[in-house]
């Protein structure tokens, strides 16, 4: 099983949370990379996807949150496969 990996997201109010990464891909066909995150909070558990322009390897501190209704589409189907298949094929 691999390590799980964290990283602190900086919010637009200044503060910062815990998020844990649960997977990260490139598109490809649009060069564009993607992540898929979640809140480290036991009773607060919300999945998330974002872009991002990594600088650093594990650099996440770009996220862009603001996707097309094509990008939402095959991130939820992406998201939606890997659920089925557990979290262990989430790194594609």
């Amino acid at each position: 099983m691999e390590e799980k990996i964290y990283f602190n997201l900086q919010k637009t109010d200044g503060t910062t949370e815990k998020k844990e990464l649960l997977g990260k891909f490139t598109d490809d066909v649009i060069n564009k990379k993607y992540i898929f995150y979640k809140n480290c909070d036991a009773s607060n558990t919300h999945y998330y996807a974002a872009s991002y322009d990594e600088k650093d390897e594990n650099d996440y501190t770009n996220l862009d949150t603001n996707l097309s209704d094509k990008e939402k589409a095959k991130l939820n189907e992406i998201f939606d496969s890997l659920v089925s298949g557990g979290v262990e094929n989430v790194w594609i």
